[in-house]
């Protein structure tokens, strides 16, 4: 069989290293050993964003990589926010501003890609001629393209939504304009790309119900086994909690730092032999939060470091927090870095809805705890594994349990290639 040729359209692709960058970094990368000849196509090299390097080293020269310009009037204007605030007149021009910006920010700030990645696109298919074209979402308004190049080509589509486009636990709260856009883009997805895939069995089966003719597959994230075969397995000396990734509004914290405040008042706990680790781009209303639970002994916050750090963290930690949002839609959603910690073998401590999805895997797993709305249940989870630790019982799995390979990133990329070959 001819190898085919494939064009991956990645607003969020190396060095950006964001959390949504690592299904399509190991996706491309498994394809080129399965002898792809794979384009990626993405946007120019963001300073402002947060890069790492190293990232692109996991692909090394196998995968064309292209990039474009793109235009975000809304990372600009954050820029200039809050200076703007300190004046009367600058106050005026922050509501006017951000009304327009609002309007060319629809359905995503990202769209400032489209024009200019579409015309790449074609160009690029003019001298490579694509069997498939894939695009991975959010932005979703980078599936625009996809569906452009459909109509307009005549090519193979298959749209991965690594979040739902409408039940979405960061849609819960928009407007009339905003459902219509966001209504009329899944419209388009969902009946013209050949293939739909989803990466909760929430989601696949919410769009299947809505689109009963439509192709939908499921395939979960993962973690990259390459990556995990040389971090130490020594933990560190402090009994030590760690959430590798971003704390953002929907992800509540009073539950743990009520847990950690009990525990120091009932003597359980001291500085010196615990702590709560947060790495990752965090909200600025997280310090806020430590002050307010007066926790501030207890807890670290650091920047963003490069993934073979946080990977590094994560292997030497005693548990792993996953924070995952409650309430409407956040039962479609599974953080990316579950299954990263799936592959550390360590035990995860995961605030979530017991009937989320995310909990149902772990549970499954037997790869940790789940606490729901209760700061109760976290008072024992985190009582008895210090106690574990303090007798000698705390066991920690070895990396990459066999059990685990299942969520590798080489059987995500052998199912993509299943779906590929059937086109």
């Amino acid at each position: 069989m001819k190898n085919k040729k494939i064009l991956v359209i990645a607003y969020v692709f190396p060095p950006i290293a964001y959390a949504g960058t690592y299904r399509t970094l190991r996706l491309c990368k498994h394809l080129a050993e399965l002898n792809y000849e794979v384009t990626v196509l993405t946007i120019a090299v963001q300073p402002d964003l947060h890069n790492d390097y190293s990232l692109l080293e996991k692909i090394g020269d196998k995968v064309k990589i292209v990039r474009t310009r793109t235009i975000d009037p809304w990372r600009s204007y954050q820029r200039i926010k809050v200076s703007l605030n300190k004046s009367l007149m600058g106050r005026l021009l922050n509501k006017v501003f951000s009304r327009i910006i609002y309007l060319f920010s629809l359905p995503d700030h990202m769209i400032g890609w489209v024009p200019f990645a579409l015309p790449v696109a074609i160009k690029l298919n003019r001298r490579e001629r694509f069997n498939i074209v894939y695009t991975s979402s959010p932005p979703h308004s980078q599936q625009l393209i996809g569906w452009m190049l459909k109509l307009l080509l005549r090519k193979k589509w298959v749209a991965d939504l690594r979040d739902p486009v409408l039940e979405n636990v960061g849609n819960s709260e928009i407007n009339r304009l905003e459902y219509f856009l966001l209504n009329q883009l899944e419209r388009r997805i969902l009946y013209n790309a050949a293939v739909v895939v989803a990466n909760t069995r929430t989601a696949q089966e919410t769009n299947q119900r809505k689109y009963p003719h439509s192709d939908i597959r499921l395939i979960y994230n993962s973690f990259d086994q390459d990556e995990f075969r040389d971090l130490p397995n020594k933990k560190f000396g402090r009994f030590t909690v760690s959430h590798i990734g971003s704390i953002y509004q929907f992800r509540k914290v009073d539950h743990i730092f009520t847990a950690i405040k009990t525990l120091d008042k009932e003597g359980k706990i001291t500085p010196e032999n615990f702590r709560l680790l947060f790495v990752g781009f965090n909200e600025p209303g997280l310090v806020e939060e430590v002050k307010r639970f007066g926790v501030q002994k207890y807890v670290e916050i650091q920047e963003m470091v490069e993934h073979h750090e946080a990977l590094r963290l994560m292997a030497q930690s005693h548990l792993l927090l996953l924070i995952k949002g409650f309430g409407r839609n956040s039962g479609a959603q599974i953080p990316g870095k579950l299954f990263e910690y799936l592959g550390t073998g360590n035990k995860i401590l995961c605030i979530a809805p017991e009937e989320s999805e995310a909990a149902e895997i772990i549970l499954r797993e037997q790869a940790g705890f789940i606490s729901g709305d209760d700061s109760h249940e976290m008072i024992q989870i985190l009582s008895k594994e210090l106690e574990n630790q303090r007798n000698g019982r705390l066991k920690h799995e070895k990396q990459i349990q066999n059990k685990n390979i299942v969520f590798s990133s080489e059987q995500m990329a052998l199912k993509f290639h299943e779906i590929f070959q059937s086109l």
